[in-house]
């Protein structure tokens, strides 16, 4: 397991922060209702939008914006892609070889788990293999930078279960570091929101237990049970479940969620409005009142929307586009 299985859902360079109270579903359907309906400037009647090519082969990619991103293709090799695009593949620097798994830092600066599962903090210049680089862990099952702490402080998840707070100064293995959970909790994937908070997904209880953890150490808060995955957006918690539905809970966290769709593979909040994936590949913008949504493409392996107009898009046939509304 490597860390895009852990970071599917977002490929975002700022991870955010949560809290622990709980919403009534009431003042939860206040606020998501008073959210903006899609605007009807994005929709068009055609599938899929007005799009160019960025690459094809992809494995696993994170754009910074609609001009850059990091692509990671099928034999392992990472580079830095940047516009125009329209040709394949288009402008780029190569990062690195033999690359398992990568979290952007900025266009400066990434986190890279090598297949040899060491962790290493690469920097620019970018053009030779390897760049310039720090020695962060070894074993490294998945990771996360803990926010709001300038690449001082990362979670990192151990190919033996357990995950740990690993602080700077880097390049002794392992570095300093706090253990946060033992293997016990079989955990699944993680979220570090703050250095004292933490999201966990552990398998420890049928089905999957989503879990707000005191960082370092404690007895974490039950929020949901039955979850496939969970991704926290500036406050905004979606939890799907295994049954296919997708959920929303607004900060502070509590017992009361709004379902959003059902048939969901994958999800992303942005600017007031979600981008859900259907199970058939379909991928929709949607906004309250549920469902108010248009369709942006199909036959979508998995994307990372930019904005509520731009999105990244990798097809089930591996090639990556940069989508642009109207959608419809």
């Amino acid at each position: 397991m490597n860390s895009f299985a852990l970071l599917r859902a977002s490929f975002l360079p700022v991870f955010m922060r949560a809290g622990r109270v709980g919403l009534s579903l009431c003042v939860l359907s206040l606020v998501l209702l008073g959210l903006a309906p899609i605007p009807a400037a994005l929709a068009a009647a055609k599938v899929p939008p007005a799009r160019k090519q960025i690459d094809a082969n992809v494995q696993q990619f994170q754009f910074l914006d609609n001009t850059q991103g990091f692509v990671l293709g099928f034999d392992n090799t990472l580079w830095l892609e940047h516009a125009p695009f329209g040709s394949v593949p288009p402008g780029r620097t190569l990062v690195d070889r033999n690359v398992a798994g990568f979290q952007a830092i900025d266009a400066t600066q990434v986190l890279v788990e090598g297949t040899d599962e060491k962790l290493w903090l690469e920097h620019a210049p970018f053009g030779n293999v390897p760049p310039g680089r720090t020695l962060i862990d070894a074993n490294v099952a998945a990771f996360q930078v803990v926010p709001n702490t300038n690449l001082q402080q990362i979670e990192v998840l151990g190919t033996d279960g357990n995950l740990w707070l690993e602080h700077a100064p880097f390049g002794h293995v392992p570095p300093p570091r706090t253990l946060i959970a033992f293997d016990y909790f079989k955990i699944i994937s993680f979220q570090p929101l703050s250095t004292t908070e933490t999201l966990i997904l552990s398998g420890i209880a049928d089905g999957g237990s989503l879990d707000d953890v005191p960082t370092p150490t404690g007895a974490g808060k039950i929020i949901a049970t039955n979850v496939r995955s969970f991704r926290d957006f500036a406050g905004h918690l979606l939890v799907l479940d295994n049954d296919g539905n997708l959920r929303l809970t607004e900060q502070p966290y509590g017992s009361s969620f709004l379902r959003i769709d059902t048939n969901v593979s994958w999800y992303q909040f942005i600017d007031a409005h979600v981008y859900v994936q259907s199970t058939n590949g379909d991928l929709w913008l949607e906004s309250q009142p549920v469902p108010n949504r248009i369709q942006v493409d199909a036959r979508v392996k998995t994307f990372q929307a930019l904005s509520t107009t731009e999105v990244v898009v990798q097809g089930t046939d591996n090639k990556l586009w940069l989508e642009v509304a109207p959608f419809g």
